[in-house]
């Protein structure tokens, strides 16, 4: 009996030496199979082929709410606008208000992306008297929210009875700006998104462009922070 724990307690003793004096140990681990490791592969496969085709309507969704006031983020691009203007001649808006801080950022000419993209719209022949440019304070970041805030505010003091608007905004970027001015406005008000596609890269296979690939990555990215780390101050 002194023998076989003699043994033991020599085997122990040289197992322990031989894995770097006790820092380590031996432990038994399950692997994957052939089989296995073919249906994790198609997991993966499966996942990203998902993700592909279903990540670019996410962060671009279009779903209007029955509403007569547009709200357009001012630093969209000219097409945009175009399609601003017409939206607004066909589903009977009533008015246009344009949001955006300043262009250049510490200037004191006040020049914002508001102004630039009202009268962007005017001269697309969009009557003056149903456009308003709501400049946003001149901030370094959380611009998006700056914005919105400052459109609510203009809002609730005018005497109209505000139930619903649609946003406008382009590709990606749509989720990220919807979801801020639903934090800003109050939640009895119903924010309606159109995500414009970006005319920079296709839509439907925007992992083939450069700039398909960098949107959604900036986007996705930047969205992520502002649903995550993001706690709006009011």
């Amino acid at each position: 009996m002194q023998i076989i724990l003699v043994l033991v307690y020599n085997k122990r003793k040289m197992d322990t030496k031989k894995l770097f004096y006790g820092l380590l140990r031996k432990k038994e681990c399950l692997r994957p199979t052939i089989r296995g490791w073919i249906l994790i592969l198609f997991a993966i496969i499966l996942f990203n082929t998902v993700l592909f085709i279903r990540i670019h309507p996410f962060l671009a969704p279009v779903k209007l709410v029955n509403s007569n006031i547009m709200i357009v983020e001012g630093w969209l691009p000219n097409y945009v606008l175009e399609k601003v203007a017409k939206d607004f001649q066909s589903k009977r808006y009533r008015l246009i208000i344009t949001t955006g801080g300043s262009i250049t950022p510490g200037s004191k000419v006040l020049h914002t992306f508001a102004t630039d993209a009202a009268a962007k719209l005017i001269r697309l022949g969009v009557s003056s008297e149903v456009v308003v440019a709501v400049s946003a304070p001149d901030v370094s970041r959380d611009r998006t929210y700056s914005s919105a805030l400052s459109v609510w505010d203009w809002l609730k003091n005018t005497h109209l009875e505000i139930k619903a608007v649609n946003l406008y905004s382009v590709g990606a970027h749509g989720r990220r700006s919807w979801m801020l001015y639903k934090m800003a406005f109050p939640s009895k008000v119903k924010v309606g998104i159109v995500s414009v596609p970006n005319n920079s890269y296709d839509p439907l296979h925007w992992w083939e462009s450069s700039n398909g690939v960098k949107a959604i990555i900036e986007e996705f990215v930047t969205y992520l922070y502002a649903r995550l780390l993001f706690h709006p101050k009011n």
